[in-house]
């Protein structure tokens, strides 16, 4: 069996309501509507997260336009590296951030520390 005949199988066997994974459609409904209760009912985490996440992506931002102007700085060495790091901090703070609010909060909290 080839990878096309294989994809045709899972269509075949794992679609519903005109879609593979159907069956997670409802699922999907209920994780927003958990989030949008989340967020309503824990208005002020909600709005000191995305405080906080604004405040880090306008720094960030703010980083990557002066390094467009002056280039990276030379010393410290490591201050690519360090900026990339801090990217990829917003992006844990963000993958936390959606696996809590589509009701998942334990996962989005361990997710956090690692």
């Amino acid at each position: 069996m080839d990878v096309a005949d294989w994809q045709k199988r899972l269509v075949d066997n794992f679609s519903a309501y005109g879609t593979v994974g159907g069956h997670l459609l409802e699922i999907i409904k209920m994780e927003k509507a958990y989030g949008e209760q989340f967020v309503s009912t824990y208005h002020g985490h909600s709005v000191l997260m995305d405080s906080f996440q604004s405040c880090f992506i306008e720094t960030l931002r703010s980083v990557q336009a002066w390094v467009q102007e002056h280039g990276w700085p030379e010393q410290p060495s490591y201050y690519a590296t360090v900026f990339f790091y801090y990217v990829t901090v917003l992006r844990t703070f963000r993958a936390c951030q959606n696996v809590m609010l589509s009701g998942y909060p334990l996962d989005g909290y361990a997710r956090f520390g690692t």
